[in-house]
């Protein structure tokens, strides 16, 4: 039937089902949009939610990573500690053996000194040799140039040594993997005996600071 057959409320029905039929369609589309939008958001949310979790491990896993770094290198500086007694003891043995001996060649020792001698002198070296496997390194300054951040300085003495050259060593020091263990003892020079007057106010205010402890000097 052509338009012009149709009466004007056949005409007027025709129109209304072409618009609701738009309508719908139009609604269709607006309801896709929504429900694509919403999935968008929930994506993003998705994403960020994944990308904090992903953060998150990675720092949890790095402080737990320092934890038992810090947690082994404390376990290894006091086993480290204890150790630095047992080098000092044998460092002591061997000068009391040498000074009960009263002589340098060890051919005109007593063969039982002798032997003591040797011995503690080969477990000395085995336990150096320890060390230096484990990064844990021996300080003797003797003749260099004083370092607060490695010696500690309990005195200062007139030397034929330069102002603030370590002069004597009253107790060597040990770094660990580069840190430091235990401070050098030493005794600073204040030059020969005609300079130490003059100098040695002069380099004790200079920063050589007498009982500098380990790791603070700048």
């Amino acid at each position: 039937m052509s338009e012009s057959e149709m009466n004007p409320s056949e005409i007027l029905s025709a129109a209304t089902d072409g618009i609701r039929e738009g309508d719908a369609a139009s609604a269709e589309v607006t309801r896709e949009a929504a429900i694509i939008a919403q999935l968008e958001a929930e994506r993003a949310d998705l994403k960020e939610q994944l990308l904090r979790a992903i953060a998150e491990t990675g720092n949890v896993r790095m402080r737990a990573e320092r934890d038992v770094a810090a947690a082994r290198d404390f376990g290894v500086d006091r086993f480290a500690r204890d150790l630095l007694g047992v080098a000092d003891n044998l460092e002591r043995a061997l000068k009391v053996a040498q000074d009960a001996a009263g002589e340098t060649d060890r051919q005109t020792w007593p063969d039982s000194l002798r032997n003591l001698f040797e011995g503690v002198e080969l477990t000395g070296r085995a336990l150096m040799h320890a060390f230096d496997r484990n990064q844990l390194k021996k300080l003797s300054p003797l003749g260099e140039a004083f370092d607060p951040n490695l010696h500690q300085a309990v005195a200062q003495i007139p030397s034929d040594l330069p102002a603030g050259q370590v002069a004597e060593l009253f107790q060597p020091g040990y770094t660990l993997a580069g840190r430091v263990l235990r401070a050098a003892m030493v005794a600073v020079s204040a030059g020969p005996m005609a300079e130490s007057g003059a100098n040695a106010t002069s380099h004790m205010d200079g920063g050589l600071a007498p009982m500098t402890e380990p790791g603070t000097g700048s």
